[in-house]
C-alpha cells in the first residue's frame, strides 16, 4: 500500500511538472518579452501561483530555478516549497541596468483553518517573461537571494537546483 503511495506522489510530481513546463511554453510562445519603456529597459511579464497549508513530505527535486531563450527574450521559471509559513508577499521589481528581482517574503499567520497540528508550508511557482537584455533575474527570499539566473549569453536551456524545502536559513543555490 506504501509503494502504491508514492508511486502515486511521484506521479503527481512529474504531473505538475509537466504542467509548469507546459506553461514557461506557452508563456514563451504568447508573451516572450515586453515592449521597452522610454528610459530603454522592459518591464518583466510574470505569473505566479501558490499554495499554503500543512508542508507534509516535500518532493525530492521540487525546487528550481529555470531559464531559456524564448523569441525575442528569454523566459525564467521557478518553483520552490517554503517552510515555516502558510502564506507570502510576492513583487517584481528591476533596475534599469536590467535586474529582475522576484521577492518572496513570508508573512505572519496561522495554518489553513482546520489544518491541525502540522508545520506549515507553502508550494509556489513563477513564470516571468524577460527582455533579451536582461542581467540577471533573482530570486529573493525572506530578504537573501535564493537564487540567481544570469544572462550569460547562452541561449540553451539552464536549470539550478533549490532545495527543498526552503527555510529562513537556507543557503543560496548559485553561489550569488
Amino acid at each position: 500500500m506504501r509503494d502504491e503511495s508514492c508511486m502515486r506522489q511521484q506521479s503527481l510530481h512529474r504531473l505538475a511538472l509537466l504542467a509548469v513546463a507546459v506553461s514557461v511554453v506557452l508563456a514563451g510562445c504568447v508573451a516572450p518579452s515586453a515592449p521597452s519603456t522610454q528610459d530603454g529597459y522592459s518591464d518583466a511579464q510574470w505569473s505566479m501561483y501558490y499554495g499554503g497549508g500543512c508542508l507534509g513530505d516535500p518532493s525530492p527535486n521540487g525546487g528550481w530555478l529555470y531559464w531559456a531563450a524564448s523569441g525575442d527574450g528569454y523566459v525564467a521559471s521557478f518553483n520552490a516549497t517554503f517552510a515555516g509559513t502558510s502564506d507570502v508577499e510576492t513583487s517584481m521589481s528591476h533596475t534599469p541596468t536590467g535586474v529582475y528581482t522576484l521577492t518572496i517574503t513570508p508573512t505572519a499567520g496561522e495554518t489553513k483553518p482546520g489544518a491541525g497540528d502540522c508545520e506549515p508550508g507553502v508550494t509556489m511557482g513563477a513564470s516571468v517573461g524577460l527582455p533579451r537584455d536582461f542581467e540577471s533575474f533573482r530570486v529573493v527570499y525572506d530578504g537573501r537571494v535564493l537564487a540567481a539566473a544570469p544572462n550569460d549569453g547562452e541561449t540553451t536551456a539552464e536549470l539550478v537546483d533549490l532545495p527543498t524545502p526552503v527555510n529562513r536559513t537556507t543557503t543560496n543555490a548559485t553561489g550569488q
